[in-house]
């Protein structure tokens, strides 16, 4: 089948629908200008990413496969720009229900069904998009709830401050706030949504159901559709900001485990990540702080997967060469130390350049004993076991304190297990695989101990779930095992974030719990 010509630039920039007559379509025919159709640099279908980028060439090919369940009223995965509403025309969303509190009419000028964007720019002026009441909740529900998740390293608060500002004037940013939060709001238990209903008076009875999770998700991918033959988009940073933010949606929509590894979490970002990387990692502001929540996210997936980094590293190495820096830019360095250690261990194909285990131990080491005193606790306790204590106790005052220990609780797992002085066969086995286990399980519950201890901190616990994820079948004594499942239970009333039905049954399942 002979593929459907790209829109010419002419139709394109004046919002017009263009025809398939070539060489030249009807329209430029009749004003006798010159038709030309560009080839795109890259493309969104829908939802995950399945493809490749070449940056060198300057090339990319983004390709969005359409995994979203269909439903009555969502756009269609291939609906084409000409065939999309004018910005001014309502397109009422049935998603939201609340005694009729969110009529058709209350959508009227909304501003949120897909818009021509400007071709210089994804950003309006803030009041050119508005919103009603229900996506004011959520705009809320984000900054209160959901934004202290991407900001841990950030002292400017930027997802917080900025991205939700932001958001207001440009619709992919707008629609990847609206549809996380409404996919985080439904995860929650009743009760947790009554508590919210009394918060905000005015939204008495409010039900956000799956219908409107899913429209909001088709309008942002629809938007980053009608971006595609934009010049300079896999550069701009509010779609970078737009990608990070739909990963959080993907990982709570499709939760990721070591078990079932998913593909459905936006892996465009990590093009829009090696894109930016340069103007991100020698620079502050904005683009620096979502870079840099991106690189994180890409760490514990890779790491919970146990599989390979999916961005190039090299780019970031002179970024660990710098000397005193602020406690954030610490850990940011850490973090990349953290890939570097990821990428040893899970690559087959790693390149025979590569760090080696010995260098990465020294780098690793080099940077634990130039931390400043910051980075230690301020209170610390060893556990009671008279008193039915498993897990230390270990205060800190600050996110990136915390985030950076427990990043090396988790490295610490995987120096130990990828030791290539463990002895693996002959009369020393035994008594290094007895040792490797002590120290794995020593590791976990110091995680754990980190994670209850500042709870504060709303990706402990996700770092405390990872490790008993991985290393949970060592443990053997019933009473460990509890106090390592209360951790799980923890997880999902603090943050109703990491998939506690998959967790649950697989520990249950190692630990022999069921039979």
């Amino acid at each position: 089948m002979t593929p459907k010509p790209k829109p010419c630039d002419n139709c394109r920039k004046n919002h017009l629908k263009c025809d398939d007559a070539i060489p030249k379509c009807l329209r430029c025919q009749k004003s006798s200008r010159e038709c030309i159709r560009r080839k795109s640099k890259f493309q969104f279908h829908n939802t995950s990413f399945d493809g490749a980028l070449s940056t060198s060439s300057g090339s990319a090919v983004l390709h969005y496969i359409d995994e979203t369940p269909k439903f009555t009223g969502a756009p269609v995965a291939n609906t084409t720009q000409e065939d999309l509403p004018d910005a001014s025309e309502s397109q009422p969303v049935s998603g939201f229900s609340s005694n009729g509190i969110f009529a058709e009419s209350e959508r009227e000028n909304s501003g949120l069904s897909p818009i021509h964007l400007p071709p210089s720019s994804t950003e309006r002026p803030i009041s050119s998009l508005k919103i009603n009441l229900g996506e004011a909740f959520l705009l809320r529900y984000f900054v209160e709830e959901l934004a202290k998740w991407f900001d841990l390293c950030d002292p400017e608060r930027h997802f917080g401050l900025v991205v939700p500002q932001r958001a207001r004037g440009c619709a992919p940013l707008l629609n990847a706030l609206l549809c996380t939060s409404a996919r985080h709001f439904t995860t929650l238990p009743g009760f947790r949504q009554k508590e919210f209903q009394l918060k905000f008076s005015l939204m008495q009875g409010l039900v956000i159901n799956e219908e409107a999770v899913l429209d909001y998700h088709n309008r942002c991918i629809t938007h980053l559709r009608l971006m595609a033959d934009e010049p300079g988009a896999i550069m701009d940073e509010n779609l970078l900001a737009a990608v990070v933010v739909l990963r959080l949606y993907e990982e709570l929509d499709n939760p990721f485990t070591f078990e079932s590894p998913t593909d459905t979490a936006i892996r465009g970002l990590q093009f829009f990540l090696e894109a930016q990387a340069n103007l991100a990692l020698y620079s502050t502001g904005f683009r620096s702080a979502v870079f840099w929540v991106g690189f994180r996210q890409e760490f514990h997936m890779a790491y919970s997967q146990q599989r390979s980094f999916r961005l190039p590293l090299k780019v970031c190495d002179d970024y660990l060469n710098g000397g005193d820096a602020p406690d954030h830019v610490l850990v940011n360095r850490l973090i990349i130390i953290c890939a570097h250690i990821v990428q040893y261990c899970y690559d087959d194909q790693s390149p025979v350049d590569s760090i080696s285990y010995e260098g990465l131990v020294h780098l690793y080491h080099h940077w634990l004993n130039n931390r400043p005193a910051s980075f230690f606790p301020v209170f610390s306790a060893s556990p009671d076991r008279e008193n039915n204590e498993v897990f230390p106790q270990r205060w800190y005052l600050n996110d990136y304190h915390i985030l950076a220990e427990n990043s090396i609780g988790l490295i610490d797992i995987l120096l130990a297990a990828y030791d290539p002085t463990i002895a693996r066969i002959g009369p020393g086995q035994r008594g290094a695989e007895a040792s490797l286990d002590s120290k794995l399980k020593s590791i976990v519950l110091e995680i754990c101990g980190i994670a209850l201890s500042n709870r504060q901190s709303p990706t402990a616990l996700l770092a405390a779930c990872i490790a008993i994820t991985i290393c949970g079948d060592r443990f053997t004594d019933r009473f460990e095992q509890e106090a390592l499942m209360g951790v799980v239970d923890n997880t999902i009333l603090d943050t109703n974030y990491w998939p506690p039905t998959s967790i649950k049954a697989r520990m249950r399942s190692i630990w022999g719990w069921d039979s």
